[in-house]
């Protein structure tokens, strides 16, 4: 099989660059190698998520799936459990996302062990001490692994999924022999049951659980606090900006996954008329954040933080490929070429 790429994603920008390629070749070879192309969109973003993993990044399959998925004018509300689904939800017709790199790179094949994969270990292990905390841990090749898995469990609501974390989970750090010593096992078990099928991080010290855990329950909360507001207000845009921006402050204060850059752009674009939330997108540790800018604000809120942001860096870069508006379109698709 010969292939062609192009692309025009920046990488590292937290805009889905590495999704974009891996769902093109998986798409391509699914048209290629696929009888009659009958595979779903979900199976084949499964595939491309599949993927990431088999080259040593331990991420979720969001991006994987809204790549695919994605309709054109409308959001995805997607869920992993107990199967992949992408629920469509419809947004207001004057919302406009402005797109904003910060102009730090975020590669996630050099800070996966650092950042990224370490997240994933402290959130396993977040979850494997809440399951010993209540009298549920077996440590086989069957432990649970995601923490949605003990909500499902347990029945609970996501507010107070994040209450038993706070009672259980009261250190401010752990260390990965302590927390063997803690669940009665060793550092090998551990990684052969709980860790399984992650690479090695650099280190396993200092493990943040307790804010980890707090950061995914409740940003978990946000999300479906979103999609509830889109569907029962008619003028939802000032709730849900609130909501990116609570959720910039957890995810940089809780998950350690901001960069002052980030911050600084999203305080900036804040401050702008128009502007009702701001946050930063994809893994973060660099890359863009997105603000949710009134329609007929869009044109002053780039200039004004073209201005604030932007005007002094250097070198100067190109505006178009920094700061602009967006709205949803569709997704991936296949277009056979005829020949001449």
């Amino acid at each position: 099989m010969t292939m062609a790429v192009h692309g025009n994603v920046p990488p590292g920008s937290g805009l889905s660059s590495s999704a974009s390629i891996v769902c093109a070749a998986t798409m391509s070879m699914v048209a290629t190698f696929t009888k009659k192309h009958m595979m779903t969109k979900e199976r084949v973003a499964e595939l491309a998520n599949k993927a990431e993993h088999d080259l040593g990044l331990i991420n979720g399959g969001m991006d994987q799936t809204i790549s695919i998925c994605a309709e054109s004018g409308t959001a995805k509300y997607i869920e992993f459990t107990p199967t992949l689904k992408a629920t469509t939800v419809y947004l207001p017709y004057n919302a406009h996302f402005v797109v904003m790199h910060s102009l730090v790179s975020a590669e996630k094949q050099k800070t996966a062990a650092v950042q990224y994969n370490r997240r994933v270990v402290e959130c396993r292990l977040a979850l494997t001490l809440l399951l010993h905390h209540l009298k549920m841990l077996k440590l086989t090749e069957e432990t649970p692994t995601q923490l949605i898995q003990l909500q499902i469990l347990l029945g609970e609501t996501l507010e107070n999924m994040v209450k038993l974390v706070d009672k259980h989970l009261t250190q401010d750090v752990y260390h990965l022999d302590e927390i063997a010593k803690m669940v009665d096992t060793n550092v090998d078990t551990l990684k052969t049951t709980v860790l399984r099928g992650i690479p090695a991080i650099a280190s396993y010290d200092n493990l943040k659980l307790k804010q980890r855990a707090t950061h995914v329950f409740s940003e978990a909360n946000r999300v479906l606090t979103f999609k509830q507001i889109l569907s029962k207000e008619k003028d939802p845009l000032e709730a849900i900006g609130q909501l990116m921006n609570d959720s910039h402050a957890s995810n940089r204060d809780l998950y350690d996954a901001s960069c002052p850059e980030l911050d600084e752009l999203t305080t900036l674009a804040r401050q702008q008329k128009g502007c009702f939330g701001a946050r930063f997108t994809g893994a973060g540790f660099g890359g863009c954040a997105i603000a949710l800018v009134q329609e007929n604000a869009v044109t002053d809120f780039c200039h004004a933080l073209w201005n604030a942001y932007y005007i002094q860096k250097t070198p100067l870069p190109t505006r178009s490929e920094v700061l602009f508006s967006s709205k949803p379109s569709r997704g991936a698709l296949i277009q056979v070429v005829t020949s001449y």
